[in-house]
């Protein structure tokens, strides 16, 4: 778990720096409505900060803001210090306590350090503007990035090599280019436009489904000139973009695009088009894959480290709404970067498992193992490519070409479900996929020193998803995803595989993060992984944040496997997995979202006893103390003249350096009292423009109320006493209760009528179905036209059969007789009957003919007399 090393730091406390770079503007109540007006209601995930290093990037009211938190530490530091260097009372220095104008010089000792220069002061009637702030000499701690993009930003994503940065909307995704640092540290704060390129202007469009994830491809190549990205929308639709920023068409054209609704339902790559449907398709009505297939977040399993599983950072996970997941692998662009370890260990697990394939033989194995072979090698046999100059980001790797024998789509493998009483009750909001950790050292020997901070943890997948109730459910998926990919042709696929449903997902633990009261229609739980721990990750809701960490369980895991021929191994990992898994903590909680209201939740401690005084309040005082010690020696000195001596000069240097002690005592303490007293009153001035801002929604409601019941009064008169309010309310709920019912009659017409039309063949078997049927009907006239000519088969196959037996029995005579008639003549003449050669050859192939012939056509009388009897005999 993370060390604790401070609660609240300083630096980000109300009126720093950090604190106005996080916090929007109070708006007035115009400003309010006409802000909701224009932005929808939107349901989905929400990750408005990004980081560049040190470097944040935050979305406060739609505008992207940059800050480097460095720089506001250092800024609040340095007002701090010339606070306490600031001199006794208003100071001698220029400066305006109450107004908010700049405070220059030495600073002033009213307990407003933080921001000389930086934040000033606020005024105590209200809040000033930025411009107004602006017009004084004030300075924003942060700067504007403005972007030419419609639509209420959900999401930022910045690129591995820190170049580019993804914003996106509910329904359109843009590339930004990021200018560098150096270029936004400079003292000039005016706002800085930012060069964008919109990405599938044609795909993702508002008339298509929202955008739900969109990811940069963690083996993509990534320079100064551009990247790879994948997104996913709600309909399940997946698109790979390898775009360049001085090729315009690259921004429209993606390099894979497919739907996954069509793909899980392909059973190769030639018999249907794979390729999502454009503005113009035309829909057949309801479809249930619109709702099993409801795509709620995807993600890469892997980062392409050294220390993770080679197929993580090929296979993307996609999470479903109702709990099922979905993985591809290998997802790859045209061009990607092959990590340092990945082939040599591919390909010895390869070897591995094919090795142990001879002890255990099976085709459809040895086939999907073959398959990975030749990728492999068609990968190896590949020239690597240069990298760019300005590829930095992933060091010694190289650069090749995706394998041409293979599709670019790789086969839908799943569903994946979770293994417990209510699957169907799950509701998705988020998937986050930590990989399987591979020991580098007892797979390959690399002959260099592997880092040592690498975290430990079991060989097998962890995988997390986050709810909509705020449970989050942690599980494991033991035997690994790898590549596979769909057969080119219908008859190439294996009877094995058909209809094969993979293993469940092992349950680890289910945690709750959220109380009931906390449970909102709105809320979203997103994952954010830890950057100190791979095994620890937040859960952040617009109620509140949740730190969760398995590394102890991860760690006891992997010493266990570490040694697996260990005595009673069983036995100590159920006492590992018994015991508590995770850590939980609760790192913020909002009892109001929305209002402005919040509380910090830490560790319970223990009540405070009653109040009693320090003491320093019973302390003796110091001065009175240093004049009765110095009273007996020095009397005359202190109430005489004073003159100028070393004795005079040492009693006045001990006086000095008592008050002053006692003097820096008192004015820390008075500092502190003033800085705290002026932060409750900041505090109570937010709370009172908060409570002014509710009562004037309040008021605005009763004047509508107010204004439809004189309306209402002035339509059906005086005397009626009706409340419009619980009208609206009850006629709301009457249209609502009538809009279901209509909704539930039109689904089950659809679902009565919808489906696919039939096929030539489906249509020519139920118009067999239904002769046979009026044939078998007619049972009224006796025997029916069917079983009559079913008695007549068996009438003629029994002839036939009667007329071979007696035909054979007559040839088996005949040869008999010629027999004996050959025998006797031979006895006569002493000599055995001559045949000449060729007429007994011919003699015998005519008899074989006749024999196979009669042989043939009294099998085929018999299987089908048989099988008529036996369809006719069931009916």
């Amino acid at each position: 778990m993370t060390k604790v090393l401070e609660y609240s730091p300083p630096w980000l406390a109300r009126f720093t720096p950090a604190h106005h770079f996080l916090t929007a503007p109070t708006l007035s109540r115009e400003e309010t409505e006409t802000l909701a007006s224009e932005n929808d209601f939107y349901e989905g995930p929400r990750r408005t900060i990004a980081r560049r290093g040190r470097e944040i990037f935050a979305v406060i009211r739609n505008q992207i803001r940059w800050a480097d938190l460095a720089v506001l530490k250092d800024q609040w530091q340095e007002g701090v210090k010339e606070k306490r260097e600031g001199e006794e009372g208003d100071g001698e220095g220029e400066g305006e306590g109450v107004e908010g104008t700049p405070l220059k010089g030495k600073g002033n000792a009213n307990g407003r350090g933080f921001g000389l220069g930086i934040l000033g002061k606020q005024s105590v009637k209200g809040e000033e503007t930025e411009k107004e702030k602006e017009k004084k000499g004030w300075k924003v701690p942060y700067r504007i990035l403005n972007a030419n993009i419609y639509g209420e930003i959900t999401q930022l994503s910045i690129s591995p090599d820190g170049v580019f940065m993804l914003i996106v909307t509910r329904h359109t995704v843009h590339v930004a280019v990021l200018p560098d640092a150096s270029h936004l540290t400079s003292d000039d704060r005016t706002h800085l436009k930012i060069k964008t390129f919109q990405l599938g202007p044609t795909e993702h469009v508002r008339p298509h489904s929202p955008v739900i994830s969109a990811l940069w491809h963690p083996l993509g190549v990534f320079d100064t000139h551009g990247g790879c990205v994948v997104t996913v929308t709600q309909d399940a639709n997946l698109r790979l973009w390898e775009f360049n920023k001085n090729d315009h068409s690259s921004f429209n054209n993606p390099t894979v695009a497919v739907d996954l609704k069509k793909l899980a339902d392909a059973s190769s790559t030639e018999d249907t088009d794979l390729s999502p449907a454009g503005l113009t398709a035309s829909r057949q009505g309801f479809c249930f894959d619109l709702v099993d297939m409801e795509v709620t977040s995807a993600c890469f399993g892997g980062n392409g480290f050294a220390e993770e599983d080679p197929w993580s950072p090929f296979t993307l996970w996609i999470a479903l709404r109702t709990g099922a997941l979905y993985a591809l692998c290998p997802l790859l662009p045209s061009k990607w970067q092959v990590p340092s370890f990945s082939m040599p260990i591919l390909t010895d697990a390869l070897l591995t498992a094919l090795v142990d394939l001879e002890e255990d033989y099976e085709e459809a194995e040895e086939e999907f193992y073959i398959k990975q072979h030749n990728w492999l090698r068609e990968i190896d046999s590949q020239q690597p490519l240069p990298l760019p100059e300005s590829c930095s980001w992933r060091i010694g790797s190289e650069i090749r070409y995706r394998p041409d024998g293979f599709s670019a789509i790789p086969k839908l493998q799943g569903p994946f479900l979770l293994d417990i009483e209510d699957p169907d009750d799950l509701d998705v909001t988020d998937i986050m996929v930590i990989p399987a950790r591979v020991d580098l050292e007892s797979v390959i020997d690399t002959g260099e020193e592997l880092a040592e901070d690498v975290e430990d943890g079991p060989p097998v997948t962890m995988i997390v998803l986050a709810t909509k109730s705020g449970i989050v459910h942690t599980c494991l998926q033991m035997e690994g995803v790898s590549a596979e990919w769909l057969p080119k042709r219908v008859g190439f696929a294996f009877s094995d595989e058909e209809g094969a449903v993979p293993a469940p997902l092992v349950p680890l633990e289910a945690l709750e993060t959220a109380r009931e009261q906390d449970q909102r229609s709105f809320a979203w739980p997103v994952l954010t992984q830890d950057v100190q721990s791979r095994y620890s990750f937040y859960v952040t809701n617009s109620c509140y944040v949740t730190y969760l960490s398995f590394s102890n369980w991860a760690e006891q895991i992997s010493k266990q496997f570490a040694d697996p021929d260990a005595e009673r191994l069983d036995t100590r990992l159920n006492v590992i997995c018994d015991g508590p898994l995770a850590t939980r903590e609760v790192i913020a909680r909002s009892t109001e979202a929305g209002i402005g209201g919040g509380e910090i939740a830490s560790t319970l401690s223990p009540h405070r006893l009653p109040y009693q005084a320090p003491s320093i309040f019973y302390a003796p005082d110091p001065l009175e103390n240093f004049l009765k010690s110095r009273a007996p020696r020095d009397k005359s000195f202190l109430t005489g003249e004073i003159v100028l001596s070393p004795a005079t000069l040492d009693v006045i240097v001990a006086a000095h350096a008592l008050l002053s002690r006692h003097t820096a005592t008192l004015e820390r303490a008075a500092s502190g009292l003033f800085v705290r007293a002026q932060r409750l009153n900041d505090e109570l001035r937010d709370q009172l423009l908060q409570l002014s801002e509710v009562s004037n929604r309040i008021t605005g409601v009763n004047e509508q109320i107010g204004a439809e019941k004189t309306m209402a009064e002035a339509v059906k008169g005086e005397g009626d006493e009706e409340d419009t309010l619980t009208a609206r309310v009850s006629r709301a709920k009457k249209r609502q209760a009538e809009l279901q019912e209509r909704y539930e009659r039109v689904r089950s017409q659809l679902v009565k009528t919808g489906g696919k039309p039939l096929s030539f063949r489906e249509k020519s078997w139920f118009n067999e179905v239904e002769m046979q049927s009026r044939s078998l009907e007619d049972t009224g006239r006796g025997k029916s036209r069917i079983v009559g000519r079913v008695e007549d088969a068996k009438s003629v196959a029994q002839s036939l059969i009667s007329e071979a037996k007696q035909l054979a029995e007559q040839k088996k005579r005949d040869a008999q007789a010629q027999m004996k008639a050959a025998e006797k003549e031979a006895r006569k003449t002493g000599k055995p009957a001559k045949v000449p050669f060729d007429q007994g050859r011919a003699d015998v192939r005519a008899a074989m003919q006749i024999i196979d012939r009669e042989s043939s056509m009294i099998e085929n009388i018999t299987t089908r007399l048989a099988g008529m009897t036996t369809g006719f005999d069931s009916v």
